[in-house]
Protein backbone atom coordinates (compact mmCIF):
# COMPACT_ATOMS: atom_id res chain seq x y z
CA UNK A 1 0.00 0.00 0.00
CA UNK A 2 1.31 3.33 -0.73
CA UNK A 3 2.68 5.89 1.81
CA UNK A 4 -0.05 8.34 1.16
CA UNK A 5 -3.28 6.19 0.99
CA UNK A 6 -1.61 4.63 4.63
CA UNK A 7 -1.42 8.29 6.12
CA UNK A 8 -4.99 8.97 4.73
CA UNK A 9 -6.39 5.78 7.26
CA UNK A 10 -4.45 6.61 10.08
CA UNK A 11 -6.52 8.46 12.97
CA UNK A 12 -2.85 11.13 13.44
CA UNK A 13 -3.66 12.62 9.94
CA UNK A 14 -5.39 16.06 11.56
CA UNK A 15 -2.12 16.24 13.37
CA UNK A 16 -0.14 16.43 10.02
CA UNK A 17 -2.42 19.39 9.13
CA UNK A 18 -1.40 23.33 9.64
CA UNK A 19 -3.64 24.66 12.19
CA UNK A 20 -6.09 27.38 11.59
CA UNK A 21 -4.89 30.83 11.65
CA UNK A 22 -7.28 31.69 14.64
CA UNK A 23 -5.36 28.78 16.78
CA UNK A 24 -1.77 30.08 16.03
CA UNK A 25 -3.19 33.93 16.69
CA UNK A 26 -4.74 32.68 20.24
CA UNK A 27 -1.70 31.12 21.11
CA UNK A 28 0.64 33.73 20.48
CA UNK A 29 -1.81 36.15 22.09
CA UNK A 30 -1.42 33.90 25.48
CA UNK A 31 2.33 33.40 25.19
CA UNK A 32 2.47 38.01 25.09
CA UNK A 33 0.13 37.82 28.27
CA UNK A 34 2.09 35.14 29.81
CA UNK A 35 5.97 36.92 29.26
CA UNK A 36 4.06 40.78 30.88
CA UNK A 37 1.61 38.88 33.04
CA UNK A 38 1.69 37.56 36.53
CA UNK A 39 3.53 34.75 36.61
CA UNK A 40 6.54 36.68 35.29
CA UNK A 41 5.73 39.08 38.54
CA UNK A 42 6.12 35.89 40.55
CA UNK A 43 9.46 35.17 38.82
CA UNK A 44 10.91 38.56 39.52
CA UNK A 45 9.66 38.49 43.51
CA UNK A 46 10.63 34.90 44.21
CA UNK A 47 13.99 33.19 44.71
CA UNK A 48 14.57 30.39 42.48
CA UNK A 49 14.43 27.44 45.48
CA UNK A 50 10.97 28.78 46.70
CA UNK A 51 9.76 27.49 42.76
CA UNK A 52 8.59 23.78 42.23
CA UNK A 53 7.08 23.97 38.84
CA UNK A 54 5.07 20.29 38.40
CA UNK A 55 4.79 19.95 42.29
CA UNK A 56 3.73 15.97 42.43
CA UNK A 57 1.38 14.59 45.28
CA UNK A 58 1.79 10.35 45.59
CA UNK A 59 -1.00 8.50 46.75
CA UNK A 60 -0.99 4.65 46.87
CA UNK A 61 -4.10 5.06 44.20
CA UNK A 62 -3.48 8.04 42.05
CA UNK A 63 -0.74 10.90 41.59
CA UNK A 64 -1.22 14.24 40.88
CA UNK A 65 0.39 16.92 39.96
CA UNK A 66 -0.46 20.88 39.76
CA UNK A 67 1.55 23.36 37.52
CA UNK A 68 3.37 25.28 39.75
CA UNK A 69 4.44 26.18 43.78
CA UNK A 70 5.91 29.47 44.42
CA UNK A 71 6.26 30.53 47.91
CA UNK A 72 3.41 29.09 49.22
CA UNK A 73 1.09 29.37 46.43
CA UNK A 74 -0.50 26.78 44.78
CA UNK A 75 -0.88 27.36 40.55
CA UNK A 76 -3.07 25.47 37.77
CA UNK A 77 -2.68 27.12 34.43
CA UNK A 78 -5.72 27.42 32.38
CA UNK A 79 -6.58 28.25 29.22
CA UNK A 80 -10.30 28.05 29.25
CA UNK A 81 -12.42 31.12 27.79
CA UNK A 82 -14.42 31.53 31.13
CA UNK A 83 -12.44 33.27 32.82
CA UNK A 84 -14.98 35.29 35.40
CA UNK A 85 -16.21 32.07 37.07
CA UNK A 86 -14.55 29.57 39.03
CA UNK A 87 -15.85 26.31 37.39
CA UNK A 88 -16.61 23.47 39.76
CA UNK A 89 -13.79 21.16 38.34
CA UNK A 90 -11.13 23.59 38.58
CA UNK A 91 -12.65 24.30 41.99
CA UNK A 92 -12.48 20.91 43.13
CA UNK A 93 -9.15 19.82 41.06
CA UNK A 94 -7.31 22.37 43.52
CA UNK A 95 -9.33 21.01 46.34
CA UNK A 96 -7.34 17.74 46.05
CA UNK A 97 -3.92 19.13 45.56
CA UNK A 98 -4.49 20.58 48.59
CA UNK A 99 -5.74 17.35 50.42
CA UNK A 100 -3.40 15.30 48.79
CA UNK A 101 -0.84 17.03 50.46
CA UNK A 102 -1.50 15.03 53.19
CA UNK A 103 2.28 15.47 54.64
CA UNK A 104 2.22 19.50 53.54
CA UNK A 105 5.58 18.88 51.90
CA UNK A 106 4.88 22.08 49.57
CA UNK A 107 3.47 24.21 52.49
CA UNK A 108 0.44 25.43 50.68
CA UNK A 109 -1.01 28.25 52.62
CA UNK A 110 -2.91 29.58 49.38
CA UNK A 111 -4.73 28.25 46.16
CA UNK A 112 -4.94 29.89 42.70
CA UNK A 113 -5.04 29.49 38.90
CA UNK A 114 -3.63 31.44 36.39
CA UNK A 115 -5.54 32.03 33.39
CA UNK A 116 -3.80 32.69 29.99
CA UNK A 117 -5.98 34.31 28.20
CA UNK A 118 -7.05 36.92 30.09
CA UNK A 119 -3.36 37.23 31.60
CA UNK A 120 -4.93 37.03 35.29
CA UNK A 121 -3.92 35.68 38.58
CA UNK A 122 -6.63 34.70 40.77
CA UNK A 123 -6.05 33.59 44.61
CA UNK A 124 -7.28 32.77 47.44
CA UNK A 125 -5.59 32.00 50.87
CA UNK A 126 -6.71 28.53 51.85
CA UNK A 127 -9.29 29.24 54.71
CA UNK A 128 -11.07 31.81 52.61
CA UNK A 129 -11.10 29.40 49.42
CA UNK A 130 -12.06 26.86 51.83
CA UNK A 131 -14.92 28.74 53.51
CA UNK A 132 -16.02 30.01 49.94
CA UNK A 133 -16.57 26.32 48.94
CA UNK A 134 -19.07 26.16 51.67
CA UNK A 135 -16.29 23.89 53.73
CA UNK A 136 -17.06 23.31 57.77
CA UNK A 137 -14.64 25.23 59.95
CA UNK A 138 -11.94 22.30 60.67
CA UNK A 139 -8.27 22.37 60.67
CA UNK A 140 -6.65 21.26 57.06
CA UNK A 141 -4.40 18.25 58.72
CA UNK A 142 -8.18 16.99 59.61
CA UNK A 143 -9.57 17.50 55.74
CA UNK A 144 -5.97 15.47 54.37
CA UNK A 145 -6.82 12.76 57.03
CA UNK A 146 -10.33 12.66 55.74
CA UNK A 147 -9.43 12.60 52.56
CA UNK A 148 -6.85 10.24 53.03
CA UNK A 149 -9.16 7.27 54.19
Amino acid sequence: MPPEKILALSPWTGLLQEPHRDMVDDVVAQLCKAADGPLNDLRTRTRPEDRTPAPTFPTDRIVADADLAVDGLLLDSKSTRYTRTLRQPEAWQLTGYLLLDKDDCSRIDALGLCLSRSGTLASWPVEEYLELLGACRREIPAFRAAFTE
